[in-house]
Protein backbone atom coordinates (compact mmCIF):
# COMPACT_ATOMS: atom_id res chain seq x y z
CA UNK A 1 0.00 0.00 0.00
CA UNK A 2 1.01 2.71 -1.27
CA UNK A 3 0.03 6.82 -0.73
CA UNK A 4 0.13 8.01 -4.61
CA UNK A 5 0.39 11.90 -3.26
CA UNK A 6 3.51 11.17 -0.66
CA UNK A 7 7.02 11.14 -2.23
CA UNK A 8 9.85 10.15 -0.10
CA UNK A 9 12.53 13.18 -1.11
CA UNK A 10 9.69 15.41 0.37
CA UNK A 11 8.82 15.18 4.01
CA UNK A 12 5.85 17.50 5.01
CA UNK A 13 6.82 17.98 8.82
CA UNK A 14 8.16 20.26 9.98
CA UNK A 15 6.93 22.96 7.70
CA UNK A 16 9.46 25.55 6.82
CA UNK A 17 10.40 28.24 8.51
CA UNK A 18 8.12 30.36 7.42
CA UNK A 19 5.21 28.78 7.71
CA UNK A 20 5.45 28.85 11.75
CA UNK A 21 3.97 30.69 13.85
CA UNK A 22 5.67 33.99 15.57
CA UNK A 23 6.75 33.40 18.93
CA UNK A 24 6.10 36.78 20.00
CA UNK A 25 1.94 37.57 20.68
CA UNK A 26 2.54 40.80 19.49
CA UNK A 27 5.24 41.87 16.96
CA UNK A 28 6.58 44.43 18.85
CA UNK A 29 7.16 42.28 22.00
CA UNK A 30 5.36 42.90 25.38
CA UNK A 31 3.36 45.89 25.74
CA UNK A 32 4.54 48.10 28.28
CA UNK A 33 1.86 49.54 30.76
CA UNK A 34 2.39 53.15 32.29
CA UNK A 35 0.26 54.22 35.19
CA UNK A 36 -2.84 55.33 33.40
CA UNK A 37 -2.62 53.20 30.95
CA UNK A 38 -4.30 50.04 29.99
CA UNK A 39 -7.15 47.85 32.10
CA UNK A 40 -7.58 48.83 35.69
CA UNK A 41 -8.11 45.64 37.98
CA UNK A 42 -7.63 44.67 41.69
CA UNK A 43 -4.99 42.58 42.64
CA UNK A 44 -6.47 38.93 43.67
CA UNK A 45 -6.07 39.66 47.60
CA UNK A 46 -8.31 43.08 46.74
CA UNK A 47 -10.45 40.89 44.09
CA UNK A 48 -11.45 38.90 47.37
CA UNK A 49 -12.03 41.18 49.63
CA UNK A 50 -14.08 43.58 47.27
CA UNK A 51 -16.24 40.63 46.36
CA UNK A 52 -16.70 39.98 50.20
CA UNK A 53 -17.74 43.22 50.92
CA UNK A 54 -20.10 44.03 48.01
CA UNK A 55 -22.20 40.53 48.93
CA UNK A 56 -21.97 41.57 52.42
CA UNK A 57 -23.49 45.16 51.29
CA UNK A 58 -26.10 43.33 48.88
CA UNK A 59 -27.05 40.92 51.86
CA UNK A 60 -27.73 43.34 54.23
CA UNK A 61 -29.76 45.76 52.13
CA UNK A 62 -32.38 42.70 51.13
CA UNK A 63 -32.14 42.42 54.76
CA UNK A 64 -33.26 46.17 55.53
CA UNK A 65 -35.48 46.00 52.61
CA UNK A 66 -37.51 43.37 54.21
CA UNK A 67 -37.60 45.07 57.20
CA UNK A 68 -38.96 48.68 55.40
CA UNK A 69 -41.44 46.44 53.95
CA UNK A 70 -42.65 45.10 57.13
CA UNK A 71 -42.29 48.53 58.97
CA UNK A 72 -44.89 49.96 56.18
CA UNK A 73 -47.32 46.91 56.20
CA UNK A 74 -47.21 47.12 60.50
CA UNK A 75 -48.22 50.74 59.53
CA UNK A 76 -50.57 50.42 57.19
CA UNK A 77 -52.79 47.73 59.17
CA UNK A 78 -52.49 50.48 62.38
CA UNK A 79 -53.78 53.15 60.03
CA UNK A 80 -56.30 50.87 58.84
CA UNK A 81 -57.23 49.48 62.22
CA UNK A 82 -57.70 52.96 64.03
CA UNK A 83 -55.63 52.12 66.56
CA UNK A 84 -55.45 54.30 69.41
CA UNK A 85 -52.61 53.51 71.33
CA UNK A 86 -48.96 54.91 72.42
CA UNK A 87 -47.92 55.41 69.45
CA UNK A 88 -50.84 55.72 67.16
CA UNK A 89 -50.02 59.90 67.06
CA UNK A 90 -47.07 59.39 65.25
CA UNK A 91 -48.13 57.30 62.33
CA UNK A 92 -49.10 58.82 59.32
CA UNK A 93 -49.82 58.02 55.34
CA UNK A 94 -46.10 59.52 55.13
CA UNK A 95 -44.95 56.90 56.91
CA UNK A 96 -46.34 53.92 55.13
CA UNK A 97 -45.21 55.68 51.95
CA UNK A 98 -41.61 56.55 53.09
CA UNK A 99 -41.23 53.03 54.33
CA UNK A 100 -42.19 51.23 51.25
CA UNK A 101 -39.88 53.68 49.13
CA UNK A 102 -36.83 52.75 51.63
CA UNK A 103 -37.33 49.61 51.31
CA UNK A 104 -37.71 49.60 47.44
CA UNK A 105 -34.45 51.64 47.39
CA UNK A 106 -32.94 48.83 49.60
CA UNK A 107 -34.23 45.76 47.47
CA UNK A 108 -32.81 48.05 44.21
CA UNK A 109 -29.87 48.67 46.36
CA UNK A 110 -28.88 45.14 47.26
CA UNK A 111 -29.92 43.60 44.29
CA UNK A 112 -27.68 46.03 41.81
CA UNK A 113 -24.97 45.17 44.73
CA UNK A 114 -25.30 41.58 44.47
CA UNK A 115 -24.64 41.87 40.49
CA UNK A 116 -21.84 43.81 40.30
CA UNK A 117 -20.17 42.38 42.98
CA UNK A 118 -16.84 40.99 40.44
CA UNK A 119 -16.67 43.94 39.12
CA UNK A 120 -14.77 47.20 39.81
CA UNK A 121 -18.13 49.60 39.68
CA UNK A 122 -17.99 52.49 41.67
CA UNK A 123 -21.82 53.53 41.03
CA UNK A 124 -23.54 50.78 43.96
CA UNK A 125 -20.70 51.61 46.59
CA UNK A 126 -21.25 54.99 45.87
CA UNK A 127 -25.31 54.66 46.26
CA UNK A 128 -24.96 52.85 48.95
CA UNK A 129 -22.68 54.85 50.82
CA UNK A 130 -24.68 57.97 50.38
CA UNK A 131 -28.23 56.37 51.22
CA UNK A 132 -27.00 54.31 53.79
CA UNK A 133 -25.51 57.04 55.21
CA UNK A 134 -28.55 59.05 54.78
CA UNK A 135 -30.72 56.93 56.48
CA UNK A 136 -28.37 56.21 59.66
CA UNK A 137 -28.56 60.09 60.37
CA UNK A 138 -32.33 60.40 59.86
CA UNK A 139 -32.59 57.12 62.30
CA UNK A 140 -29.94 58.13 64.83
CA UNK A 141 -32.06 61.62 65.17
CA UNK A 142 -34.76 58.57 65.96
CA UNK A 143 -32.89 57.04 67.94
CA UNK A 144 -32.31 60.40 70.11
CA UNK A 145 -36.21 61.08 70.16
CA UNK A 146 -37.28 57.73 71.03
CA UNK A 147 -34.67 57.95 74.01
CA UNK A 148 -36.02 61.42 74.81
CA UNK A 149 -40.15 60.65 74.87
CA UNK A 150 -39.09 57.00 76.33
CA UNK A 151 -39.88 55.14 73.42
CA UNK A 152 -38.15 51.93 72.15
CA UNK A 153 -35.38 52.54 70.52
CA UNK A 154 -34.65 50.31 67.19
CA UNK A 155 -30.84 49.78 67.18
CA UNK A 156 -30.89 46.52 64.84
CA UNK A 157 -31.98 49.00 61.46
CA UNK A 158 -28.57 51.33 62.87
CA UNK A 159 -26.44 48.59 63.33
CA UNK A 160 -26.67 47.28 59.70
CA UNK A 161 -26.87 50.65 58.34
CA UNK A 162 -23.68 51.65 59.84
CA UNK A 163 -22.39 48.00 58.72
CA UNK A 164 -23.28 49.10 55.14
CA UNK A 165 -21.75 52.62 55.19
CA UNK A 166 -18.29 51.25 56.86
CA UNK A 167 -18.05 48.29 53.94
CA UNK A 168 -18.75 50.73 50.91
CA UNK A 169 -16.24 52.95 52.51
CA UNK A 170 -13.97 50.14 52.27
CA UNK A 171 -14.88 49.17 48.86
CA UNK A 172 -14.31 53.01 47.59
CA UNK A 173 -11.32 53.10 49.54
CA UNK A 174 -9.31 50.17 47.24
CA UNK A 175 -7.46 51.57 44.39
CA UNK A 176 -7.61 49.68 41.32
CA UNK A 177 -3.79 48.97 39.65
CA UNK A 178 -3.41 48.34 35.90
CA UNK A 179 -3.66 44.49 35.70
CA UNK A 180 -2.93 42.18 33.16
CA UNK A 181 -5.42 41.45 29.81
CA UNK A 182 -8.57 39.98 30.75
CA UNK A 183 -9.18 41.99 34.43
CA UNK A 184 -13.09 43.29 34.92
CA UNK A 185 -12.70 47.51 33.79
CA UNK A 186 -15.07 50.45 35.05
Amino acid sequence: MSNPQHQPDQNPWPPAQSEWPSSAPWPAGQPVLYPGEGPLGLTPRDADRSRSRRTQIGWISLVLAIFNFAAAALFAVVLASNYTGRYSDLISNGSVIVSAVAGVIYLGLGIWSLATRRTTAAAPMVFSLVFSGLALVLGLIGLVGAIVEGGSPQFVGLILELWVVMRAAQVLRTRPVPAPYGAPVR
